[in-house]
């Protein structure tokens, strides 16, 4: 669209030689309704000021130019034909409209999913909430390849350097899956009913946010071994480790509060108030900003937030007001989308982040859609629906 304004800006140049210099007031009737045509046949506001002003540049110079017996000089010509000539370029040209995300397939499974992952193989790893597995499915047949004997529930699934991680709720321990040679390991994870998972690849340590004991547990991989614990506000749902493995954020749920800790010297360095309500995940959108996803909704207008948290004076930037209810969202590759499920409305939205507002939604109902996950790729996501027992695969399209 910029060569578009560069020759709108043209034509009004003309517009000001041939329509106001010489008061051709008849002129400005026809732009009146040649404007209310393109009007009608809906053309993008850009390549209808194209068009407007270069057939009535032509008009003129065809009818009323000789009639007037007026000459034009070269610049005027010039610009006239760099009018016309666009016209042809443009024409039958429209604003390419963007191609909304779309339900793709439903893998049916024979038991209620929770967290799931995205290997760059094409397999999806589907934690069951109800079994001390995490089923490993194909991503094109939906049949299952392989089983991990993981705790119960997993619900949060990492893939790291050739293994898989898992924080099992319901069984308070920790499972750790060589993709390799198929080894399992299943160890304590230093609390009760862990919830997020955070690993430290360059000192081979696993954080785990204990949610039941209020703590953070450091996993030795290594030596397999609980390294320390970190106390925190009650009920830690998430936590994100910082690029450079020295910070950890947590969001603690039911007391409101962010806090950031000392990954190395295992102490805490700042709690923030107010960070929303129920705050349930943490995603890093860019070197300075988190996104702070907050569950519950507001009574007064049934809606939830989106709090942007800056990292460099731990201020509140602004906030994205929701469909009420949200439980995990996950970033697009491009990084100016969030993806949303909202299990109590059956919905899975789509927040444009520079917009600060919902542009879509996908309903899908009786569904329960919980845990999301995105492809390597960035071009799907991934829906565990809870009600329906199914992973739903969405292609997200232009919102990449």
């Amino acid at each position: 669209m910029i060569l578009a304004t560069f020759l709108f800006t043209l034509s009004l140049i003309i517009a000001y030689y041939f329509f106001i210099k010489n008061n051709s007031k008849l002129l400005l009737i026809v732009v009146f309704k040649i404007y209310v045509l393109f009007y009608l046949i809906n053309i993008s506001e850009n390549i209808l000021s194209v068009y407007l002003f270069s057939i009535l540049c032509f008009i003129f110079l065809l009818v009323f130019y000789p009639r007037k017996n007026l000459k034009v000089n070269f610049k005027e010509f010039f610009l006239i034909l760099i009018i016309i000539i666009s016209i042809f370029i443009f024409s039958g040209c429209k604003t390419k409209e963007k191609i909304m995300p779309q339900i793709e397939k439903n893998l049916k499974l024979t038991f209620i999913p929770t967290d799931i992952a995205v290997t760059d193989g094409g397999k999806i790893l589907i934690g069951s909430e109800r079994e001390n597995k995490i089923y490993i499915v194909d991503m094109v047949s939906g049949k299952t390849k392989k089983v991990i004997n993981s705790g119960i529930n997993p619900v949060e699934i990492l893939i790291k350097n050739n293994f898989v991680y898992s924080a099992n709720k319901t069984s308070s321990n920790v499972t750790i899956y060589n993709l390799l040679n198929g080894e399992t390991i299943n160890l304590p994870s230093g609390g009760q009913h862990p919830s997020a998972l955070e690993f430290n690849a360059i000192k081979k340590v696993l954080y785990v946010a204990n949610i039941g004991s209020s703590n953070i547990s450091i996993i030795d991989i290594d030596k397999k071994e609980i390294k320390d614990k970190i106390s925190t506000e009650k009920w830690p749902a998430d936590i994100l480790l910082t690029k450079n493995n020295k910070f950890l954020y947590v969001a603690c749920k039911y007391t409101n509060v962010i806090q950031l800790l000392d990954a190395e010297k295992g102490r805490c360095l700042f709690t923030k108030i107010d960070a929303g309500v129920s705050p349930a995940q943490l995603i890093e959108l860019d070197k300075f900003n988190i996104a702070i996803i907050n569950e519950w909704e507001y009574s007064f207008n049934q809606q939830s937030t989106i709090n942007v948290f800056d990292t460099r004076d731990y201020k509140l930037k602004y906030n994205i007001l929701v469909d009420g209810g949200i439980f995990r969202g996950v970033l697009s590759k491009s990084k100016k989308y969030l993806y949303i499920t909202v299990p109590l409305k059956d919905k899975i939205i789509f927040v444009d982040i520079k917009k600060k507002k919902k542009i879509f939604e996908i309903t899908k109902k009786e569904s329960g859609p919980r845990f999301i996950n995105i492809s390597p790729d960035g071009n799907y996501i991934f829906i565990s629906c809870q009600t329906s027992k199914e992973v739903t695969v969405i292609r997200v399209n232009d919102l990449l």
